[in-house]
């Protein structure tokens, strides 16, 4: 613009909010929905409210008619009974208030109302039918049989309370409805006046800066519409115009050029040098603001940037530490990793440096302790400004501390899991150990003494009886908690294995004189089990039942289904009440505790019975009736043998063994508990010559120099050697390479015997054994083969 042309200053007129396009549409929507939202209001209420009312009179009308039908017949017999039945089964349809009976003569028959009501149902009864005056009632009266030969008349009072509730209800949706078309048609037509206005609102405002000057606004409108095009004529206009006013000023047509790119030059500069101090200023309050500490490291080592949160990490001033080697702060073992990271020349490292470096360091704090820091950096030799490495650093100490805290309470967990395992092996063994000769010693007294001592011999072993079973079960709850139970999954018949297990049982029956019944189905049943954990299973489910079974019995029953197969311990004994029910298998749990406990346990062997039900992918359960009984079932999952096993699991017919050939076996006992020995002396020097060895050299020493049919060894020998060791050094002499070799052992916890099966031993028996089962495993074992002649 030249000097000699003055632009006039353009004044604006300012337009009222109800003056503008915007201003005007609004407030005709707001008018236009008032409206509408005031005749939905009024309308639709009134719409509803009579189809209420006409739903109610056609309601009460059906049920007088039903009612009148009803009682046509009962009427005409002038049976009240049957009067009574139909006016309670109306008076209970829902909405029915009152329901009357009037005879011809109008006089009030019968009637049922229901109880508090806000008004008098015998004069509703009166008023003719239709809408009640002061009450939330409708009325309708029908004749009780034909017209000409009537009866009398019905009036049915029904409430009109559930229908105004709804109509409150569809009123205040209605009203809510309202209140958003209204809304909405406000927020549309806003939102159609701001499409329609904004373009001519930038158009006044670029015509005002034509007014002062500004050819070179522009007016942005891509729409297709009136508007669309006025814009761009607008533009077309102002290019006109701006290439008049450039005729008009030729003659300073160059000075006004290169003063332009002169302004404009001076503005990209004023703005770079503001965005560069803006861009410094951010960067530096970020990284003085920041938790981890930024450095930039050269080749040498020496501190180029250090950040100020240093002084938090570290305690010392980041503005002395400039120019200085960071080295000396690391830790001396940790220094060659660090010199490796910044690229220096006399580093040893292997490899060359990755672009991104990630090191964990000790850095030395101010108080003099050391501090784990985590250096994460990139290499930007070539960057100006930096001509070093650029490092991130946060202070991982805690997090150190804290994985050092997790590897200790992992080592301690792992150290108390070795001395709970040692604690809980040396507690079988030690208890099992005396056990042996308590309950052994017990049956060979029976034998040996009069009549008058067994009932104290009976003491005896049913006492060792309980320790022994209690400890079986805090052991077997040990194991089960650490899933440590080694588990030997083979096919059965399921009748055989119950049937065995039910005969080992029968003689507790017989003390109690109660009865003990197993029946089984007449095909075979199989299902893949543990034999151990299955005679757990009903060994614990039996006795328990005759525990707790003092008249009557216990009745055992095998079956399957399509699904599962099944085993069934019914009893007639106390019965659990059905507060107990639910916790009958929770560890530790009794129903009769305290000092009225009547029944002795551990409380865990249902507990233990759940567990290995549930190992073998099936489920125990619990009915019961308090003086009935109760009733366990437990399913596990059916299993279909190939036909051999199917033969081979076949029901055994009664076992009828060979007598052992003449002459006299003999057996290699090595034991070094006196008892122990004292005892299996006592069991077998009626059958067999018994030599007994009290240390591992001992049993050597005859195992060179004399042969035997069978050797019983004891696991734990008071030595440095074992069991285990005793029998490998026996089989290296050669004198006892065909020779079974017995382990008869208080160690006994789950998994023992598949492991002392595993070295080499040829069966397992664990202590306290019975004299029965030490005498039917040797028995087994010597069947076979001549007896050995002694050198």
């Amino acid at each position: 613009m030249s000097s000699g042309t003055q632009s006039q200053p353009t004044v604006t007129p300012s337009l009222r909010p109800w003056q503008s396009i915007r201003g005007r549409l609004a407030l005709f929507t707001t008018v236009l929905m008032g409206v509408i939202a005031t005749f939905i209001l009024l309308f639709f209420p009134a719409q509803q409210r009579s189809q209420a009312e006409e739903a109610a009179a056609l309601t009460t009308g059906a049920v007088a008619e039903m009612a009148a039908n009803a009682l046509a017949s009962a009427v005409a017999r002038s049976d009240s009974s049957d009067v009574s039945d139909v006016l309670a089964a109306v008076v209970a349809i829902p909405g029915v208030d009152f329901v009357q009976v009037d005879g011809i003569d109008g006089q009030r028959i019968a009637g049922i109302a229901r109880a508090a009501l806000a008004y008098d149902p015998i004069d509703q009864a009166q008023s003719p039918s239709g809408f009640a005056t002061g009450a939330e009632l409708y009325t309708a009266r029908r004749d009780i049989g034909p017209r000409d030969n009537s009866a009398g008349s019905v009036v049915i009072g029904y409430s009109l309370e559930g229908l105004n509730a709804v109509v409150r209800s569809s009123q205040s949706l209605i009203m809510y409805a309202s209140l958003l078309v209204f809304l909405f048609g406000l927020a549309g037509v806003y939102a159609i006046s701001y499409v329609i206005t904004e373009p001519l609102r930038q158009m006044v405002g670029a015509a005002n800066k034509v007014s002062d000057g500004d050819f070179a606004v522009r007016v942005k409108s891509n729409a297709r519409t009136e508007v669309g095009e006025l814009a761009k004529t607008f533009n077309i206009m102002v290019g006109s115009l701006q290439t008049a006013y450039a005729s008009l000023e030729s003659a300073n047509a160059t000075l006004a050029h290169h003063s332009e790119e002169l302004q404009i030059e001076v503005a990209e500069r004023g703005r770079a040098e503001k965005a560069l101090r803006l861009s410094e200023s951010r960067f530096r309050a970020v990284v003085e603001q920041a938790t981890d500490v930024v450095l930039v490291i050269d080749s040498s080592g020496e501190l180029q940037y250090v950040s100020p949160p240093l002084r938090n990490m570290l305690g010392l001033d980041p503005q002395r530490l400039i120019g200085t080697d960071f080295s000396a702060l690391v830790h001396p073992e940790d220094r060659p990793i660090f010199a490796c990271a910044v690229g220096a020349r006399d580093a040893d490292c292997s490899g060359e440096r990755d672009h991104v470096i990630s090191i964990e360091l000790r850095c030395r704090h101010s108080g003099g302790d050391w501090r784990y820091l985590a250096l994460r950096g990139r290499v930007l030799n070539d960057l100006p400004g930096i001509e070093g490495t650029l490092f991130n650093v946060s202070d991982v100490t805690d997090v150190k501390q804290y994985q050092q805290q997790l590897v200790d309470a992992r080592d301690t967990a792992e150290k108390m899991a070795r001395l709970k395992d040692s604690f809980l092996a040396n507690m079988s063994h030690e208890i099992r150990t005396p056990l042996t000769g308590i309950l052994g010693f017990a049956q060979v007294l029976r034998h040996e003494v009069g009549e008058e001592h067994h009932e104290m011999i009976t003491f005896i072993q049913e006492a060792g009886t309980r320790l022994l079973n209690t400890l079986n079960s805090v052991l077997d709850l040990a194991q089960l908690e650490a899933n440590a139970l080694d588990m030997q999954l083979e096919v059965v018949n399921l009748s055989q294995e119950v049937w065995d297990s039910v005969k080992l049982i029968e003689p507790l029956a017989q003390v109690k004189q109660l009865k003990l019944t197993c029946s089984l189905p007449d095909e075979p049943v199989f299902a893949e089990v543990d034999k151990r954990c299955l005679y757990r299973i009903l060994n614990n489910l039996v006795t328990n039942a005759l525990k707790f079974t003092d008249e009557g019995g216990v009745y055992v029953t095998v079956g399957m289904s399509d699904l599962d197969v099944f085993v069934e311990v019914r009893d007639t004994g106390v019965g659990v009440s059905a507060e107990f029910l639910p916790h009958i298998f929770d560890e530790f749990k009794q129903e009769s505790t305290g000092l009225s406990r009547t029944h002795e346990g551990s409380g865990l062997g249902l507990a233990i019975t759940r567990r290995l039900v549930e190992l073998h992918g099936g489920a125990v359960t619990a009915s019961s009736e308090k003086g009935v009984g109760t009733t366990f079932t437990v399913r596990l999952p059916k299993s279909e043998p190939s036909g051999k096993i199917r033969e081979a699991l076949a029901p055994r017919q009664p076992d009828r063994r060979p007598s052992v050939a003449s002459g006299r076996r003999r057996i290699l006992l090595v034991e070094d508990n006196a008892d122990t020995r004292l005892l299996l002396k006592r069991i077998l020097s009626d059958q067999y010559d018994l030599v007994d060895a009290a240390t591992p050299s001992a049993a050597l020493r005859i195992g060179r120099s004399d042969k035997f049919d069978l050797v019983l060894m004891d696991i734990s020998l008071g030595d440095e050697r074992d069991g285990v060791q005793v029998m490998r050094e026996l089989r290296a002499t050669g004198n006892f390479e065909k020779v079974p070799f017995l382990a008869v052992t208080a160690y006994a916890l789950p998994g023992d015997r598949s492991q002392f099966l595993t070295h080499g031993f040829d069966d397992y028996l664990s202590k306290p054994f019975r004299k029965e089962d030490l005498l039917e495993m040797v028995q087994r074992h010597m069947m076979h083969g001549a007896p050995r002649v002694a050198n």
